[in-house]
């Protein structure tokens, strides 16, 4: 029986027919979406100034409320690289299936990425996509100050999404399929996660990643 090895850089598995279509494996899908997920969620962790304190904490000190510190280069740089890589793939999934753009800010340029991410998965820059996401989310949390990959949790609670969901650097959780949680709903959201556990309004309404 012939295989397809899968063309992301760091992977050898092969796939049989009977699995998915040639392209990524279903674990460097997997992957991709959850980079995708999180991606947004650090992009928008490293705008927040690197202080060394809270802007409350160095106001209670001071008893003034100082100035912002900037940016550091590296957080600067590294929402530069996510930002270029999200409009650049979706601009590539725009074209090549003939449908607008989304809006050039992080969140939407994800959602829409997962969204066609089978699609991307089969495309012969495949590989080039994978190894572009991975090594744009690693510099980005080592700008952020987080080397390690967010927390799995568990599967996902929405219906019919066999997805695992994940901490992400907001205080929120999220899975491949775009399902998000907000901080101040995860406590319904382990609650559900628990066996036999009721499903909570909160939780029910779990939203996508803004289109």
């Amino acid at each position: 029986m012939s295989t397809d090895r899968c063309p992301a850089p760091d992977c050898a598995r092969t796939e049989d027919p009977g699995g998915p279509a040639p392209g990524l494996c279903q674990d460097c899908r997997e992957r991709a979406g959850a980079a995708l997920v999180e991606l947004p969620a650090v992009h928008s962790a490293l705008a927040m100034p690197h202080t060394g304190g809270s802007a409350r904490a160095r106001e209670r000190v001071s008893g003034t409320r100082g100035r912002s510190a900037p940016l550091r280069g590296s957080a600067i740089e590294a929402r530069a690289q996510a930002l270029s890589l999200l409009a650049s793939w979706s601009g590539l999934v725009a074209a090549g299936r003939g449908l607008p753009a989304p809006r050039r800010e992080p969140g939407p340029l994800a959602a829409f990425l997962l969204g066609h991410l089978d699609w991307l998965a089969v495309h012969p820059a495949a590989g080039d996509f994978a190894a572009e996401l991975a090594a744009v989310l690693r510099a980005a949390r080592r700008a952020a100050g987080r080397d390690a990959p967010v927390a799995e949790l568990g599967p996902c609670v929405h219906p019919g999404c066999s997805a695992t969901i994940a901490g992400l650097p907001d205080g929120g959780a999220g899975c491949p399929a775009g399902h998000r949680w907000g901080p101040g709903q995860l406590l319904l959201l382990v609650h559900r996660m628990r066996p036999g556990g009721e499903r909570p309004a909160a939780v029910a309404g779990a939203r996508r990643v803004a289109a």
